[in-house]
């Protein structure tokens, strides 16, 4: 079946009642933040088991028919190095989609190596080399070519088969709950959120700070993040 690039609200209500209902879901974004103190989404890749999709949310008026599918919870949600795509859902509903999958952990109980990235783990399970062209592209730059909306679409393509692939090898090794303690942490909203108050922790040398010193910087740093939070800067 053709990928589908959905940039019209009625495509995406197309698109959800399709995807209603289904089992898993593999999922990517692509987004900018170089210039915003949160990431900015320029376009969320979707997948099941018959239908691979990139919806354009810089094109539509409203995700919600989409994250209401997302975040229904007997859906798996299946990602790989899941952090930066759960930021960037968080940023949009406060909250995480659950239950979560994210097949770079499963890889590593595989014996898959620690952090393995996505093509590689593609080239290792499927025998199939991914274009690199794209990885640096300017996703919020309209239109996109349809080499990048190819891209894309292969980071929940291939995901299909290796999500399946590893599910099998879990359940025959009995490895299954080795994983719910590391699901369970990316599910937990306190990994999506830098509160002001707790800046300071993430300043080189700030251990060697005491009192008086220290509430001087527990305070800026704190004055800091707040500013770049409500002006939406780095």
């Amino acid at each position: 079946m053709t990928d589908r690039y959905i940039d019209t609200q009625e495509g995406l209500e197309e698109l959800c009642t399709e995807l209603r209902g289904s089992e898993w879901l593999t999922l990517d974004t692509e987004f900018i933040r170089e210039k915003t103190y949160s990431p900015r989404l320029c376009l969320l890749q979707v997948a099941n088991k018959s239908i691979v999709a990139c919806v354009d949310p810089l094109a539509l008026p409203s995700l919600d028919p989409l994250l209401d599918i997302v975040y229904d919870s007997t859906i798996t949600k299946v990602l790989h190095a899941a952090h930066q795509d759960l930021e960037i859902l968080f940023g949009l509903r406060g909250s995480v989609p659950v239950p979560i999958f994210d097949t770079q952990i499963a890889a590593t109980v595989l014996g898959g190596g620690d952090q393995v990235g996505y093509g590689n783990l593609v080239k290792t399970e499927l025998g199939i080399e991914l274009e690199k062209a794209h990885a640096r592209a300017d996703w919020c730059r309209r239109p996109l070519e349809k080499d990048q909306i190819k891209y894309a679409a292969d980071d929940v393509r291939y995901l299909r088969d290796i999500y399946q692939r590893q599910l099998e090898k879990l359940v025959e090794l009995d490895r299954e709950e080795w994983l719910a303690d590391d699901f369970a942490t990316l599910s937990d909203p306190s990994r999506y959120t830098n509160p002001p108050a707790q800046a300071w922790q993430r300043i080189k040398g700030a251990g060697r700070l005491q009192g008086v010193q220290l509430a001087v910087l527990q305070q800026l740093a704190a004055w800091r993040e707040q500013r770049a939070i409500d002006s939406n800067r780095p």
